[in-house]
């Protein structure tokens, strides 16, 4: 089954609207243009667990975001999915890999957060690096055939072992290699601080620096509470101390060494199997986290009017943090930062820049514009993003419309009979000759008519951020197929985002 990347939304049930596919997906969208489900069909029969429900927003909130991955048995696979309260403030965040959770946060109100990484070891989550080691049936097994050998732990976020933090792991006593442990502030096998447990029964601190050994405690203490089957590990940073508890009673408390990596590492320090069954992690989580920049939500769409310059609606940018842009330039995906430069509010227009000098969208402008306003009743088409604001990644779709007969033209707008879905806000308008006859912007009546910013009441904004002078520019494919018209176009149309939080300096 194809996997489709994907941003969405959670959302309520919503009823369906009239409509079958027989085979792919099928998008079920509110009566605000929002995509509120999606199924996949196989001989036109819904296949199980591939209905998803999605909110973007609830009454202009943004309530909750996934990342992620689908597949049409399994559901979401592989992602994240953040939910916010109404003040749109986080309340939590979980991660999974393979179906499995591997990282959760937790918010109160006053925006304090408590992050908490997890391994049960029930699937490779890639947060592993190292030689000669598997992740099967519950246990990460390191195959040791030297004296040495370390296992790197990557979580999907960075962690500060200089914060207070709580750390769990488990091993098992029976089969397990004589030496294993756990390394704090990795850094090489000769930069290191040791937990280290050996035969089960005893343990011991080591601190390598540059290749010189320094034992903390006798290379051999009792567990004072020793255990047949597992061995639980717990450290603690209170602040000033590091807290060290076997099986539930506190062994050592040594002061808060001076770590210069915020690396971790499973060691083993004997040759055979060094095998360990579930680690866990959990420690306040800073707002200046790179996690909270790391969350982005579609705008709406944008399209190329510059090599350098994107075009949209002001509604798609108001009051948005950081911008980029996503989109898709031969068969390669790109994901680009902008800025806004310009924008007119009255006219519901805005324009990006983008800071790149190796980036080229199209060697030659794809679409023209003429000096004519639109006959009534001429067909028109827009290429862009219906799902961009639940930031489900599909190629650019083009929905067909025509000019209504006696369209009213007020404030720069006109009116089509064109479906309107919100994720193609923003997205360009063509005649059938690729000349650009406005920007894709509001729904209509209905979700049969869209309102679009009209071209020619703004054409000499839209012009000047071109740098054109000419009254008539044509389109280099006013004469191709429809299908090479789509292809040129739709190389231009991009995703606009905004990351869910301000960066934080």
């Amino acid at each position: 089954m194809k996997r489709i990347a994907i941003i969405i939304i959670i959302l309520a049930m919503a009823n369906c609207l009239p409509g079958q596919v027989r085979n792919g997906w099928r998008s079920v969208f509110d009566k605000d243009g929002r995509l509120t489900r999606m199924h996949f069909y196989q001989d036109g029969v819904s296949v199980v667990d591939s209905g998803f429900y999605f909110q973007y927003y609830t009454e202009n909130l943004l309530k909750a975001l996934i990342t992620g991955e689908i597949e049409s048995q399994s559901g979401q696979i592989d992602g994240s999915i953040a939910l916010f309260d109404h003040s749109g403030k986080l309340t939590s965040y979980s991660m999974k890999a393979e179906g499995y959770n591997v990282f959760d946060v937790e918010c109160d109100y006053d925006e304090n957060c408590k992050a908490l990484f997890s391994e049960s070891f029930e699937t490779h989550s890639d947060n592993w690096m190292g030689d000669n080691f598997h992740i099967s049936k519950g246990e990460l097994v390191i195959e040791n055939e030297s004296s040495f050998s370390a296992v790197e732990y990557k979580p999907p976020f960075p962690i500060d072992l200089s914060r207070e933090f709580a750390l769990k792991l488990v091993m098992p006593v029976k089969g397990n290699a004589a030496k294993i442990g756990l390394a704090l502030n990795w850094q090489d096998v000769d930069n290191y601080l040791l937990f280290e447990i050996s035969f089960g029964r005893y343990y011991a601190i080591e601190q390598k620096t540059n290749g010189k050994e320094k034992m903390l405690t006798e290379t051999r203490v009792d567990i004072e509470k020793p255990d047949e089957n597992y061995n639980v590990l717990v450290i603690r940073n209170d602040g000033k101390n590091l807290i060290m508890e076997l099986n539930s009673i506190i062994q050592e408390v040594i002061p808060l060494p001076d770590f210069e990596s915020n690396r971790i590492a499973l060691i083993s320090k004997a040759r055979g199997k060094a095998r360990f069954s579930e680690i866990l992690y959990r420690y306040d989580l800073n707002v200046k986290n790179d996690f909270f920049n790391s969350l982005w939500v579609g705008r709406g769409s944008g399209f190329f009017i510059a090599t350098d310059k994107v075009i949209t609606t002001y509604d798609a940018v108001i009051e948005a943090n950081r911008i980029r842009i996503t989109g898709l330039v031969g068969d390669k995906n790109f994901s680009l930062p902008a800025r806004l430069i310009n924008y007119d509010e009255k006219n519901n227009l805005a324009v990006l820049r983008i800071d790149s000098i190796d980036f080229l969208p199209f060697h030659r402008l794809p679409f023209g514009y003429t000096n004519t306003i639109p006959v009534s009743e001429s067909k028109v088409f827009s290429i862009g993003y219906p799902n961009a604001v639940s930031g489900i990644y599909m190629e650019p779709q083009m929905l067909d419309g025509i000019v209504l007969p006696g369209s009213s033209n007020y404030g720069g707008s006109r009116l089509l009979e064109m479906p309107f879905r919100y994720g193609m806000i923003g997205s360009p308008v063509f005649d059938n000759d690729a000349n650009l006859i406005g920007i894709y912007s509001r729904k209509g009546i209905d979700l049969s008519y869209t309102e679009i910013v009209d071209f020619q009441d703004n054409s000499r904004t839209i012009k000047a951020e071109m740098g054109q002078i000419d009254r008539k520019l044509e389109s280099p494919h006013k004469n191709a197929s429809t299908d090479e018209k789509l292809k040129a176009l739709s190389s231009i149309v991009v995703i606009v985002e905004s990351s869910v939080f301000e960066k934080n300096e």
